[in-house]
């Protein structure tokens, strides 16, 4: 593809990398259109560091983190760019939509902090049709690093500065971010459980306080939401177990809560 006259955008790509080596050349390879590249492998036992080498030097060690949202401070701001591509080592972007992210950023809006485009999520390689995971995802792929201020909370570690605005590309045929999201159920729920562990503190500082009403309502609310608004019943049984599953997320995000709000309460944190 030729990009802006062969000319790559000025964008710093991040890539966090432990045990990828399946998915980790599909996902550097989409990123060609990058001026840098940057990949931090966290103690891989296989060859994703091997496989890294052949699309940058820009490689770095670090021990091992629960999230990469812990790594964020520490890297993003050394990165040469102002504009960060983040992604995971599971998700490719499509051809079509790098050529939405090049015509974008030939006359991008002063105001713009983040970029979200639309994402299709894979469960064993099908793709979702609905549940929070699909009916057409959205999700954050490019921050700037002045518009955004760089936290390490679960999901919510981005969050744009006073003056900025989210922009989205709009979904348009295969114009997607393919995030081959599970492979397994056990990874899933090994993944998940670790995300668990730190979202009680993501929603307190989010504002959220604990009560059981609140924990029952969020929990139901989610499961509806998934298999109803977010049309999962298109998945059939898959659709069904997955919308469960966010159900007993949202329920062990919301115990998360609560363990953490006592700590505080206790004066254990």
């Amino acid at each position: 593809m030729e990009i802006l006259n062969n000319k790559k955008l000025p964008i710093s790509a991040f890539v966090v990398s432990y045990n990828e080596a399946i998915t980790l050349g599909n996902c550097l390879s989409s990123l060609s259109f990058c001026d840098e590249i940057h990949v931090v492998d966290i103690g891989s036992l296989d060859n994703s560091l091997d496989i890294a080498k052949e699309f940058t030097t820009n490689i770095h060690t670090h021990d091992k983190v629960d999230m990469v949202e812990q790594l964020f401070q520490k890297f993003i701001p050394l990165l040469k760019h102002e504009w960060v591509l983040l992604i995971d080592p599971d998700e490719r972007l499509d051809p079509k939509l790098v050529e939405d992210i090049v015509d974008f950023f030939q006359d991008i809006p002063e105001d713009c902090g983040r970029i979200n485009v639309p994402i299709l999520y894979y469960y064993k390689k099908r793709a979702l049709k609905g549940t929070v995971w699909g009916n057409n995802k959205v999700g954050r792929l490019l921050v700037r690093k002045t518009g955004c201020h760089i936290g390490d909370s679960v999901h919510t570690a981005i969050t744009l500065r006073e003056g900025f605005k989210t922009y989205k590309i709009k979904k348009n045929g295969m114009n997607v971010d393919h995030h081959y999201w599970v492979n397994s159920f056990s990874q899933m729920l090994e993944k998940h459980r670790r995300y668990t562990a730190k979202e009680g503190k993501a929603r307190y500082l989010k504002g959220d306080r604990y009560s059981l009403i609140g924990h029952l309502r969020v929990t139901v609310r989610a499961f509806i939401q998934s298999f109803f608004q977010y049309k999962g019943y298109k998945d059939g049984f898959l659709g069904l177990f997955l919308s469960l599953f966010f159900g007993w997320y949202q329920f062990a995000s919301w115990t998360s809560l609560k363990k953490y709000q006592n700590s505080i309460a206790d004066g254990t944190t």
